[in-house]
């Protein structure tokens, strides 16, 4: 009966735990000294983008260049397919220079229209009220 009464009642013997005896480097936080690269054991594989693998090879994964069970870079998502282009073809130059090109060219044009005035210069003209109104 009295096992009853304490089982409903919430009387229970408080519990106490026991004290456990650990060694200082068992529960100590990982350190940059034991692994530079914080990932473990995994395999260090060269960041190469996937857009500059041979497309003719033949893949598991064909539309990602990947096969089965390779292991993937660290920093994996800028390097697939999906990313930003990897362009080899055009150097830091050509792409400058076809950027001032374009720019000097819609400046020339701008300057070359400036120069004249407009024919309808402070009035509205408005085709649709015209129609209307006739």
């Amino acid at each position: 009966m009295l096992r009853i009464v304490r089982r409903f009642s919430g009387l229970r013997p408080p519990m106490v735990p026991m004290p456990r005896i650990m060694h200082p480097d068992w529960y100590r936080w990982p350190q940059a000294e034991d692994d530079p690269r914080m990932i473990g054991d995994y395999p260090n594989v060269p960041a190469e983008s996937q857009q500059l693998r041979d497309p003719y090879a033949t893949y598991f994964d064909q539309q990602n260049r990947r096969n089965f069970g390779e292991a993937m870079p660290e920093d994996y998502e800028p390097l697939t397919m999906w990313s930003f282009d990897h362009e080899t073809t055009y150097g830091v130059s050509w792409v400058l220079g076809g950027l001032g090109g374009f720019f000097g060219g819609m400046f020339l044009v701008h300057h070359w229209l400036s120069r004249y005035e407009s024919p309808i210069k402070g009035q509205f003209v408005c085709r649709m009220h015209c129609l209307l109104t006739e």
